[in-house]
């Protein structure tokens, strides 16, 4: 929602546009702290700036989306989409190895990302790419070795990598060098995410009552009341889900 997260979205893009900085930034959050959300704003942002390289959101439960090995075969096609000397690059190294989807991790770097892009001149902003929810691919130590070759690799790869995902042991413990940019959103000050949340409520609430669904009679003209909204806000904490789902429940009921 507009008027949210402004401050670190800001961040996020001033990150992405400096080419100096750290390639591999990593949003670590607790389930429901709205991960997912800033992922889709920044790919939005990143798209409309020419600089989204690719992205994979993971989802438990779902085949093709829980599958580690899937992820940087899908980064490739999007980026074959974003750079005409990748995708001629990429070409040839798919005659050597046409079954590189089926290649462990290690090889999926190796033959996806650093030998397309091997001398390769790169000028401007580096593109983003984006995965986010890496705790829910189904096979922790696919994505533990994903990240270890990602973060001893980074460095030289001409793109950045934007990773989000709960703190999760087997994804913590690769994140201990300075190589990388981390935020936890859990320890965001309490006094920014209320504000955040008391927006997206108060807007949601009144949307509810303004609507034309047939239910907006059922609430007074000074609906929603402030002191309710405050008391939903404190109740949600830091949780986003928590509010999204109070919404979603008085609309529905």
């Amino acid at each position: 929602m507009d008027g949210t997260r402004v401050s670190l979205l800001d961040d996020l893009k001033q990150w992405s546009m400096d080419a100096t900085t750290h390639r591999i930034f990593w949003l670590d959050g607790m389930a429901g702290t709205g991960k997912s959300a800033i992922a889709r704003s920044l790919c939005r942002f990143l798209d409309e700036n020419g600089l989204l390289g690719g992205s994979f959101f993971c989802l438990r439960g779902n085949e093709s989306r829980t599958n580690a090995k899937r992820i940087l075969p899908t980064l490739a096609w999007f980026l074959t989409r974003q750079d005409s000397h990748y995708q001629t690059s990429l070409l040839q190294v798919l005659r050597e190895a046409p079954d590189v989807a089926e290649y462990s991790i290690e090889r999926q770097v190796d033959f996806l990302l650093q030998k397309p892009i091997h001398n390769q001149q790169t000028t401007g902003h580096p593109l983003v790419l984006v995965i986010d929810a890496l705790d829910e691919c189904a096979n922790a130590s696919e994505v533990a070795r994903l990240l270890k070759k990602l973060l001893s690799v980074g460095v030289d790869l001409p793109m950045k990598f934007f990773l989000t995902s709960r703190p999760e042991r087997h994804i913590l413990t690769h994140f201990k060098s300075g190589l990388h940019r981390i935020l936890r959103l859990h320890d965001i000050h309490q006094d920014v995410v209320e504000m955040d949340i008391f927006l997206y409520l108060n807007k949601r609430l009144t949307d509810i009552r303004c609507s034309n669904s047939g239910i907006s009679s059922m609430f007074p003209a000074t609906w929603p009341a402030r002191k309710d909204v405050e008391t939903l806000t404190r109740l949600s904490g830091k949780l986003f889900i928590y509010a999204f789902t109070a919404v979603q429940y008085i609309y529905r009921g």
